[in-house]
C-alpha cells in the first residue's frame, strides 16, 4: 500500500487470532485507515474473497473511504496504475487481479439490509459500527460465511468474521459494551457467546 504507516494499535488487528474484532476509540482514532489498509491486504492474501466495507451513511463512505491521502484510490495508487486494481466509483466496488472485490455499502434501512439477502459475506467491516442499529448488524453477520472459498493459513482464524469499529457512544453501543467490553479486558481474545458471534472475539 502506497505510503502507508500504521500504529501499534492498528497493527494488532493485523495480528489478532479473533474472528470478530472490535475496535473503539475517540473519533481521529485512525479506525477508518485501519478498515482500509486491513481490506486491502486481505483482498491481496485471499484470492476470490467477498470483503463488506459498511457504514450508515453513503455520503460519509464516499467522503471517508473514497477520496483524501489515505482513501482507497491513493491507497491503491500503483495497483490502480499498472491495472492490477479497478475501482468502479459508480458501485462503489474495488475489483483485485485475483477476483477479490472490496464492496462499499450502506446500512441504514430496512431496505439496505435486505440489499444483503442472497450475499455471500466472506468478511464483513462496520465502520462507526455503533451508529448502526443492533439489528441491522445482526443482519449482517447473518449472512457471513466461506461458502467455497479456499483461505490461506494466515487467514484461517479470520474468516468468516468481522472487523467492527466503534464510538463510545451511539444506537448500539450498548450492543457493543455487552459483547466485547463486559465479556474480557482490552486486547484479550475470548470465546463469544451464541448471542453475539459465533467464535472468537
Amino acid at each position: 500500500m502506497d505510503g502507508l504507516t500504521l500504529t501499534h494499535k492498528q497493527s494488532l488487528v493485523f495480528t489478532s487470532q479473533a474472528k470478530f474484532i472490535g475496535f473503539g476509540g475517540q473519533a481521529g482514532g485512525g479506525k477508518s485507515l485501519t478498515i482500509r489498509a486491513f481490506s486491502i491486504a486481505m483482498a491481496m492474501d485471499v484470492p476470490n474473497i467477498q470483503i463488506y466495507v459498511i457504514r450508515k451513511s453513503l455520503v460519509q463512505l464516499r467522503q471517508g473511504f473514497m477520496q483524501g491521502t489515505t482513501g482507497y484510490p491513493a491507497l491503491l495508487h500503483t495497483l490502480i496504475e499498472s491495472g492490477h486494481v479497478k475501482i468502479n466509483y459508480t458501485a462503489l466496488t474495488i475489483t483485485f487481479w485475483n477476483g477479490s472485490v472490496i464492496v462499499l455499502k450502506q446500512l441504514a434501512d430496512d431496505h439496505d439490509v435486505d440489499s444483503f439477502l442472497g450475499l455471500e459475506v466472506n468478511f464483513a467491516c462496520l465502520d462507526e459500527s455503533s451508529t448502526v442499529n443492533e439489528e441491522y448488524i445482526r443482519a449482517v453477520l447473518g449472512r457471513l460465511r466461506l461458502g467455497s472459498l479456499g483461505v490461506p493459513d494466515k487467514w484461517k482464524s479470520k474468516l468468516p468474521g468481522a472487523l467492527l469499529c466503534t464510538n463510545p457512544g451511539g444506537t448500539s453501543a450498548d450492543f457493543f459494551k455487552r459483547w466485547f467490553i463486559e465479556k474480557s479486558p482490552p486486547m484479550t481474545i475470548f470465546e463469544a457467546d451464541v448471542e453475539f458471534g459465533k467464535g472468537k472475539s
